[in-house]
C-alpha cells in the first residue's frame, strides 16, 4: 500500500484509470476489516493519492471527469454504511470519504454534495444521543478534509496564504503536470494525514460553505445539549472549533457566536474534559482572531472572580478554575495586555482589606501572573520586557509602601510570601532586559527603600 501511494502520482491518471476499481476494492477491504491501525492508515493514504492523481493533468473535455466517475461506486457503498449509524462500518466509511474528499476539489464537491445533506437530515431527525454523536463524528471528517484541502487560518494571520506544496515536475512521457511523490518516510504511522494538495485546489471555496448554517445548528446544538452524555457535547465543541479554523469560512461575527459557546462552558461547566477542550479552542482562535475573546471571554472570566475575600467562592476556592483559564489565555500576546491589568485590578480590590491569614486568593492571582510571565519568557515573547514600566512599578509600589509604612495594619502586602511572589515576578521581567537596564532599574528599586516616606504612587 505504501508502494501504491508512492507510485500512482508517477504513473499518472491515464495509466491508472483502468485499474481504479480494482485498487479501490482492495484498499476498502484493508480499511473496513483493518486489524492494525497502521495498515488502515496506509490504505487511506493510498486511496487519497489515487484520487489526487485522478484529478491531475487529465483533459476533462476528452475523457469526462475521471474523478467523479471513479468515485461514484465508492461513494455509493460508503453511503449505504452511513445510513446505519449504529453499524460498525460507519467510522471506516467516514474515514474513506475524508481521505478521498481531501485529495482534490472535484472529489470534495462530489462527496460532500452526495453525503452531507443526508447526514445532516439524519442528525436532525435523531433523538438518540449516541446516534447523533456517531453522525456528527462523520461530519467532523468532512471538516477535517476541508481544512486539509482548502486551508485553515493557521496558514497565515488572515487565513489566506497558500500552504507549501509538494514539488511539481513535468512527466516526460505524458507531457503533463504531476505531483512528485514524497519519500516513504512521510507515510503515516498511526494517524491518517493527507500528503498532497493540488496547487489549484486551494484557490477554490469549500463546498461546505453551502451547509454552514446547518453545521452551526448541528454542532452548536450538540454542545449546548442538556443531557449528561458528554461525548456528544465534546463532538459538538470540536465541530464548532474546526469551523472557526477553516480558511475564509466563518465571518468574525460568526466566530464570536462560537466563542460565546466556548465561554459558556468555562463559566458554567465543571467537567474537566469539556473545559480543557473549550480552553484549547479559545486559545487557537485567539492567535488569529482575538477580538471576540477581548470583547466576551476575558471580561466574562474576570467578572466571575470574587471581588471580596468574604465571597463564598473564596472559601470554596472555585476561583482556581477561572484563574487557570485566564492564565492559559493570557499567554497569547493579544490577550496579555488586557488580561494582566484586569487581574491586578482584582488583586487591588481584595488585598486592600485582606489579612495575612486570608491570603490564598491574592496569592493565587499573583501566582497566575508569575506563571504567565514564565511561559512567555520561555517562549521568548517580546512583550515581557515592557512589563518593567507597567506591571513591575505597580506591584513594587504597593509592596514597598506597605512594607515600610508605620501602620500596624494586618495586610497581605506585609506577608513575606506575597513579597516573595512579587520579587519572582520582577526577576522574570528583569531576565528579559539587557544588563544596562537591569542595573538602572535595580538602582531605582533601592531608592524606594532609602526614601520611603517621600515615595508617591
Amino acid at each position: 500500500m505504501e508502494t501504491i501511494a508512492a507510485c500512482v502520482p508517477i504513473y499518472g491518471a491515464t495509466a491508472l484509470i483502468p485499474y481504479v476499481t480494482e485498487l479501490f476494492d482492495a484498499l476498502k477491504i484493508e480499511i473496513f476489516h483493518a486489524t492494525d491501525s497502521a495498515l488502515e492508515d496506509a490504505a487511506l493514504a493510498a486511496m487519497h493519492r489515487i484520487v489526487a492523481t485522478l484529478s491531475t493533468g487529465i483533459s476533462i473535455t476528452a475523457v469526462g471527469d475521471p474523478t467523479e466517475k471513479a468515485l461514484k461506486p465508492l461513494i455509493t457503498e460508503c453511503m449505504v454504511n452511513l445510513k446505519e449509524p449504529e453499524a460498525k462500518n460507519l467510522k471506516p466509511a467516514g474515514r474513506i470519504l475524508r481521505a478521498a474528499a481531501s485529495a482534490s476539489d472535484p472529489a470534495c464537491n462530489a462527496i460532500v454534495n452526495a453525503a452531507v445533506p443526508i447526514l445532516l437530515r439524519q442528525c436532525k431527525e435523531s433523538d438518540l444521543a449516541t446516534r447523533k454523536k456517531a453522525i456528527l463524528d462523520v461530519l467532523l471528517e468532512f471538516l477535517e478534509a476541508s481544512r486539509t484541502l482548502y486551508g485553515s487560518i493557521d496558514d497565515t494571520n488572515d487565513g489566506t496564504r497558500k500552504r507549501k506544496r509538494d514539488p511539481i515536475s513535468l512527466s516526460p512521457s505524458l507531457g503533463r503536470r504531476v505531483v512528485v511523490a514524497p519519500s516513504l518516510s512521510r507515510l503515516p504511522s498511526h494517524s491518517f494525514s493527507p500528503f498532497t494538495v493540488s496547487s489549484a485546489d486551494q484557490d477554490f471555496v469549500t463546498p461546505l460553505l453551502t451547509y454552514k448554517d446547518r453545521f452551526f445548528e448541528a454542532f452548536g446544538g450538540a454542545l449546548m445539549a442538556s443531557n449528561e452524555y458528554n461525548a456528544l457535547r465534546l463532538t459538538g465543541l470540536k465541530g464548532l472549533r474546526l469551523m472557526t479554523l477553516l480558511r475564509q469560512y466563518l465571518s468574525i461575527n460568526e466566530v464570536g457566536i462560537a466563542v460565546q459557546s466556548f465561554d459558556q462552558i468555562l463559566l458554567d461547566v465543571d467537567d474537566v474534559e469539556l473545559r480543557t477542550e473549550a480552553l484549547k479552542s479559545l486559545y487557537m482562535i485567539a492567535h488569529h482572531r482575538p477580538a471576540p475573546l477581548l470583547e466576551s471571554t476575558i471580561p466574562s472570566l474576570v467578572a466571575q472572580l470574587p471581588d471580596s475575600l468574604d465571597d463564598p467562592a473564596v472559601s470554596h476556592r472555585s476561583y482556581e478554575k477561572t484563574l487557570h483559564a485566564l492564565g492559559e489565555l493570557a499567554v497569547e500576546p493579544a490577550l496579555f495586555a488586557i488580561t494582566i491589568p484586569e487581574l491586578l485590578k482584582k488583586l487591588d480590590r481584595v488585598s486592600n482589606t485582606g489579612s495575612v491569614n486570608n491570603s490564598a486568593y491574592p496569592h493565587a492571582i499573583l501566582f497566575t501572573v508569575l506563571a504567565v510571565l514564565n511561559i512567555k519568557l520561555a517562549q521568548a515573547h517580546a512583550d515581557v520586557g515592557p512589563c518593567i514600566t507597567t506591571i513591575v512599578p505597580r506591584l513594587v509600589t504597593k509592596s514597598v509602601e506597605l512594607a515600610t509604612s508605620d501602620l500596624e495594619e494586618d495586610s497581605v502586602w506585609r506577608d513575606v510570601a506575597t513579597l516573595q511572589i512579587v520579587a519572582n515576578i520582577v526577576a522574570v521581567v528583569l531576565r528579559h532586559l539587557d544588563v544596562s537596564y537591569v542595573v538602572m532599574y535595580s538602582l531605582d528599586f533601592g531608592l524606594l527603600f532609602q526614601f520611603p516616606p517621600e515615595f508617591d504612587t
